[in-house]
């Protein structure tokens, strides 16, 4: 949290929910790949395969599924930043993804984003190990 902590337009929550949903699908990619990293980085696979294995779990398709998941336990309040994420979009998908996929992994990263801007450590790790029951690693 050391970096969300050195910036003062991050202190309040208001602050930061008033962010564009697009600035914090930024840096929800970031903690989701960093996340992402650190499991595929403790497994026990060959050092040419880390990239391969977390690049299968960070994109548009898959972050769309995981909304899914994790979509019965949000709050109302988190749930707002997924809807203002999911509305945000108005680029052409990446490649591998449709339209929807795109909306909803945009919405996850979003979702990410304002947990870890608020200093959510604690919600992040939650919301995490409810994705990590349903995928395989």
């Amino acid at each position: 949290m050391y970096l969300s902590s050195i910036n003062n337009e991050f202190s309040s929550e208001k602050a930061v929910y008033e962010k564009s949903a697009l600035e914090l699908a930024f840096v929800g990619d970031a903690v989701w790949e960093l996340l992402i990293r650190e499991v595929v980085a403790n497994r026990d696979i060959r050092p040419n395969e880390f990239h391969k294995e977390a690049v299968a779990k960070v994109n548009a398709k898959a972050q769309s599924e995981y909304l899914g998941f994790i979509a019965d336990s949000l709050t109302e309040r988190e749930m707002s930043v997924v809807k203002r994420g999911r509305n945000s979009n108005r680029r052409t998908p990446p490649r591998g993804a449709n339209p929807e996929e795109y909306r909803n992994s945009t919405a996850f990263e979003a979702l990410f984003g304002y947990l870890w801007l608020i200093g959510r450590l604690d919600r992040i790790l939650e919301l995490f190990n409810i994705v990590l029951e349903y995928i395989d690693f």
